[in-house]
């Protein structure tokens, strides 16, 4: 083969080290979701580029190994644009799948990030693509426990202050996944000195490192009680409560999620969110943003659930009709504010009241009624159940809002949670229409009773606290003898269950002796036959 000396060997170095650069750039390109390709933010990725997206993923997963095997040694060449392009493409892959992720895991790449990270004559680049590739590797339980045991956590804590804002939300992100994974991962990254570098990155001006410092504290704190405390030990709830006041949305959100997972363990951890926050928290619950908008909802649910007195302090800062509005626009789930008015009225009987002329039962009711999410409807029918147990004005606006026959069609459904919840529901509006003297709504809820068993003996025990007490009650069991519920019951009772069987008797209970015999099954046919086995002149 013909050469012309010493100069044919460089242009041969310099094809392999392009082609090693455009093999790993193309896959990096090969990775990259519609969405996120360049000019992409101006239309939206057609369904066509979504299923040829998924081809490619498809077909990157039958060569993973392969490309793995191609890709990997290449991040330890020398050159700077090799090692950045493979880290690129390596990291762009694990994102793509979950079993691409799994195969850049096991690529025993861990060290070399580490080293590369570590050293400080790394390139910016270089460093934040091996940060990036970290983050993928952390998402592999394996990866990541390796990585905890090497160390990568006091790493990244060491180098942070000192980082480029993008180096910093590749460390932020890390200490997010890695907590979020479990609650041991939570326990490393505290033990790493995390929290105090998320809470100071807080201050930063960048909106990313916010977002992710916001996130890595939520994600600490959702774990438990001992968790959360460390997060407000860190100094984290005054910086999250200043970024409340973000013009940014995504950060408002943020910091309320955090707010939130440490609210949820205020009873057990004892540390609380602060009142002085409540007013600004009830104002974000009417924000734009639908996602600040359910998580100050879930603020207030939590802060609610630490009793009374802070149940009082958010119905004065004016919390209900904020709810009331989240829970009328149908933006996001009805699901925090819901439990939030269930929380606060279940609290006391004062609560109670406001809760009900604040108009809150009628919107319950609607959404019981129209929620197509068996979820939504469990909580719901709670809510309604906690502010009735402690409001007749409750139960009886759950009545005139038509609200026991959608409670008796939740009863009967299939779902467990659903039957159970209507059941708890309508066992505490009950004995309220029944104390208050209520008649018709219960004898509905008699007459409707066949599709919902269960929901027949809290009726019946209502109707005998009703018919043993109210001045009128000859009037109303003699309408409901009429009416023909009373001999059904009689017809029903030897095969019902203990339940149902005392219910009845508790209501017989409250009828003359004779009434209630002559509703027996079988009673006219003895009473014939005693008829006919005497004569005219009364001898048998």
């Amino acid at each position: 083969m013909p050469t012309d000396g010493p100069s044919a060997v460089l242009p041969v170095f310099e094809a392999y080290q392009a082609a090693r650069v455009q093999i790993a750039q193309a896959l990096a390109e090969l990775a990259v979701p519609p969405a996120q390709r360049p000019g992409a933010d101006a239309k939206l990725p057609s369904a066509v580029e979504e299923a040829e997206y998924r081809e490619v993923v498809a077909a990157l997963e039958n060569y993973a190994p392969t490309l793995v095997r191609i890709v990997g040694p290449l991040c330890y060449d020398v050159a700077p644009s090799v090692q950045l392009s493979s880290i690129a493409a390596l990291s762009r892959l694990a994102r793509a799948s979950d079993r691409l992720a799994g195969s850049v895991a096991r690529a025993s790449l861990l060290p070399h990030a580490l080293q590369l990270l570590a050293n400080p004559a790394t390139g910016k680049d270089v460093r934040v693509g091996a940060a990036g590739l970290l983050l993928q590797m952390l998402r592999e339980p394996e990866a990541r426990s390796q990585a905890i045991e090497a160390g990568a956590l006091t790493q990244l804590v060491e180098g942070f202050e000192e980082a480029e804002a993008e180096m910093k939300a590749m460390c932020l992100w890390c200490f997010g996944v890695v907590a979020d994974a479990s609650a041991a991962g939570a326990a490393a990254v505290v033990d790493a000195g995390a929290l105090r570098v998320a809470t100071l990155s807080l201050g930063e001006v960048q909106l990313p490192v916010l977002r992710i410092g916001a996130s890595v504290l939520a994600d600490v704190a959702k774990h438990d009680a001992e968790l959360a405390a460390a997060v407000v030990g860190a100094g984290a709830l005054a910086a999250l409560g200043r970024l409340l006041s973000s013009r940014d949305a995504s950060v408002r959100a943020h910091a309320l999620r955090a707010l939130a997972q440490v609210g949820k363990w205020g009873r057990e951890s004892g540390e609380r969110l602060r009142a002085e926050m409540h007013p600004t928290l009830v104002s974000l619950v009417g924000d734009r943003d639908e996602a600040v908008c359910q998580n100050a909802a879930t603020c207030i649910r939590e802060i609610a659930s630490y009793g009374e007195r802070e149940a009082a302090r958010l119905v004065e800062a004016g919390c209900l009709p904020a709810l009331l509005g989240c829970l009328v626009s149908g933006r996001g789930s009805p699901v925090p504010a819901a439990m939030a008015i269930g929380l606060i009225g279940g609290a006391s009987e004062t609560l109670a009241a406001q809760v009900v002329e604040s108009g809150a039962v009628p919107v319950l009711v609607q959404g019981l009624r129209l929620s197509q999410a068996a979820h939504v409807r469990v909580i719901v029918a709670d809510a309604l159940r906690a502010l009735c147990a402690r409001a007749v004005d409750a139960a009886l606006a759950v009545s005139e809002n038509g609200g026991l026959l959608v409670l008796q069609a939740l009863a009967a459904q299939p779902d467990e949670k659903q039957r159970a919840a209507a059941e708890r529901a309508l066992g505490a509006i009950a004995p309220q229409l029944g104390a208050a003297g209520v008649y018709e709504p219960l004898r509905e809820m008699v007459e409707q009773a066949s599709a919902a068993p269960s929901t027949l003996a809290p009726a019946l025990l209502a109707l005998a606290t009703l018919f043993g007490a109210a001045e009128d009650a000859g009037r109303h069991q003699a309408h409901f003898v009429a009416a023909g519920h009373m001999r059904q019951l009689q017809e029903m009772r030897e095969s019902a269950d203990a339940e149902l069987r005392r219910a009845i008797d508790a209501l017989n209970a409250t009828f003359p002796d004779g009434v209630v015999a002559q509703l027996q099954p079988g009673y006219e046919a003895a009473l014939l036959a005693q008829i006919g086995n005497h004569g005219p002149d009364g001898n048998s």
